[in-house]
């Protein structure tokens, strides 16, 4: 299973979740074992097709402790805060349009946009759940600290005021008496970040080994390193396709979408990838 990959591949790369990488390591390590490659390398594919199926026994075990916790309006205070958020940026971006770029709500709303605002909607809000807490906590925290003045400028602080509460409600909607025989959020949230640094190592040691453009270097790049690029390029065609949104998980086996069909997910429960 391979693909050329040039010395470049991977200077951007997008976050494969575990069942991908899983995907992606057990055709890179059957590749490495077939060629003899160094011992480390095929120590490090190991390792992280090892944390993949390790992070999948987390996610069972904790989707199990969360099936009698969950509070059950924990989806609409989800789906609540994702309307006020986008609605919140979409009224920001909408300041350039009426009032100009060089106007003083103009210039208030272009630091929010290129601040705490910056990152695409999408990327906030069609997230897992623990991410998306995370995430907005940190946005609304720089606003309330930082952006006050621009906010006012804007005179958005009505909309503001909702979106703050929105997202208290979030939270305590998500903060549930957990199974203490369960996984915690924590120690998902560890092996999810494991098994990306294992990942990114794997990737530069590989890189490292076969840096040149010559033509071996280029066949065992190609080898080792062609899962993890398929495995990108079906990512760009999703987000390209969808304009964004959560990509289905895929069978580690087949590398194929476990969902029916190739569209966003909704946003689940449990724990990211």
């Amino acid at each position: 299973m391979s693909r050329t990959v040039p010395q470049d591949e991977f200077i951007d790369t997008y976050k494969q979740d575990h069942t991908r990488a899983q995907w992606s390591a057990r055709n890179a390590l059957e590749a490495a074992k077939q060629e003899n490659v160094d011992p480390e390398l095929t120590d490090c594919l190991q390792e992280l097709y090892d944390r993949c199926v390790s992070h999948s026994g987390l996610l069972q075990a904790y989707s199990v402790a969360q099936e009698q916790v969950v509070d059950p309006e924990v989806g609409p205070a989800d789906n609540r805060l994702d309307r006020n958020y986008s609605s919140f940026v979409a009224k920001v971006e909408t300041e350039i349009d009426l009032y100009g770029a060089d106007s003083a709500r103009g210039k208030a709303a272009q630091k929010m946009l290129g601040g705490p605002l910056r990152a695409p909607v999408h990327t906030v809000t069609n997230v897992h759940r623990e991410e998306q807490e995370s995430t907005m906590g940190t946005i609304i925290g720089q606003l309330a600290n930082d952006f006050v003045n621009e906010i006012k400028t804007c005179e958005l602080e009505a909309h503001f005021d909702v979106l703050q509460a929105d997202f208290d409600e979030f939270v305590a909607r998500m903060s549930v008496d957990h199974d203490a025989e369960g996984p915690t959020k924590q120690a998902i949230a560890a092996s999810k970040d494991g098994i990306r640094a294992k990942m990114y190592e794997c990737i530069w040691r590989i890189g490292g080994a076969y840096p040149t453009t010559s033509e071996a270097d280029l066949r065992m790049r190609s080898k080792l390193l062609g899962p993890f690029a398929m495995q990108n390029d079906r990512l760009a065609e999703f987000y390209s396709r969808n304009g964004g949104g959560q990509p289905p998980e895929v069978d580690p086996q087949t590398g194929e979408n476990r969902a029916d069909e190739d569209a966003p997910l909704p946003d689940q429960p449990a724990v990211e990838a």
